[in-house]
C-alpha cells in the first residue's frame, strides 16, 4: 500500500497545487491555463498508475477467489472419498485463500473512493480550465479594446482643442484687422472724393461770381 499511498499523495498534491494556481489573481490567464494543463497531464499520468494498481489488486483478489473455490471443490471430493483429513487440509487452504482475497478486497474498498475523488478533482480542473479559457478570450478582447482606447486618447491629447481654437481666433482677429484697414482706407478715399467735389463746386461759384462782376464792370448784360 505504500506505493499506492505515494501515488495518491502525488496526485492530490498536483491537484491542490493546480487549484491554488488557478485562484492566484497575480498570474495572467494564459499562464494559469498552461499551468493547469501541465498539472492535469501530471494528474492523469499518476491516475493511470493508480488505476493500473487498482486493476492489479482486482486480479489478485480474483485469483484467490478462484483458488478458494478450487480448494472448496477438493474438500468436497475428499469427503466423497471418505478422506476427512484431506478434506480438512483442503478447507484450511480454502480459508487461507479467502483470507488473502478479503485482504485485497479491503485494499480495493479503500482505494476505490479515493480514485473516484481524484477523478472528480481532475474533472473539476478540466472545468476550471475551460472556464479560464473562456475568460481569457474575453479578457484578451477587453485588453485590446482598452489599448485602442488608450492610443486614441494619446492621439487626441496631442491635438489640443483649446490650442486649435486659439489659433483659429488669432487668424480670425488678423482677418478682422485687415477688413477694418480696408474699410478705413475706403472711407478715407470716399471722404477725399467728397472734399474734392465741394472744392470744385466752390471754385465754380467763385468763377461765376467773378464773371458777373466783370460783366457789370464792362456794362455787359
Amino acid at each position: 500500500m505504500s506505493f499506492l499511498d505515494n501515488l495518491m499523495t502525488q496526485v492530490k498534491g498536483a491537484l491542490n497545487d493546480a487549484l491554488d494556481r488557478a485562484s492566484d489573481p497575480g498570474r495572467t490567464a494564459r499562464e494559469v491555463i498552461r499551468d493547469l494543463e501541465d498539472q492535469i497531464n501530471k494528474a492523469n499520468t499518476n491516475m493511470v498508475n493508480v488505476m493500473a494498481e487498482y486493476e492489479l489488486l482486482k486480479q489478485k483478489r480474483a485469483k484467490y477467489d478462484e483458488e478458494a473455490q478450487e480448494w472448496h471443490e477438493r474438500a468436497k471430493k475428499a469427503l466423497q472419498a471418505n478422506r476427512e483429513d484431506l478434506a480438512k487440509k483442503a478447507l484450511e487452504q480454502e480459508q487461507e485463500a479467502q483470507n488473502q482475497a478479503k485482504e485485497y478486497q479491503k485494499q480495493l474498498d479503500v482505494l476505490e473512493p479515493s480514485i473516484n475523488d481524484l477523478k472528480a478533482k481532475i474533472q473539476e480542473l478540466q472545468n476550471k480550465k475551460h472556464e479560464l479559457e473562456s475568460k481569457a478570450d474575453i479578457l484578451a478582447t477587453r485588453y485590446e479594446v482598452a489599448k485602442a482606447q488608450e492610443k486614441t486618447t494619446e492621439l487626441t491629447s496631442d491635438v489640443s482643442t483649446s490650442s486649435a481654437k486659439q489659433k483659429i481666433d488669432s487668424v480670425e482677429e488678423k482677418v478682422l484687422k485687415e477688413e477694418a484697414k480696408a474699410n478705413a482706407t475706403k472711407s478715407l478715399d470716399t471722404k477725399e472724393d467728397l472734399e474734392k467735389e465741394f472744392e470744385a463746386l466752390d471754385k465754380k461759384d467763385s468763377v461765376d461770381d467773378k464773371l458777373e462782376a466783370l460783366k457789370k464792370e464792362m456794362n455787359i448784360e
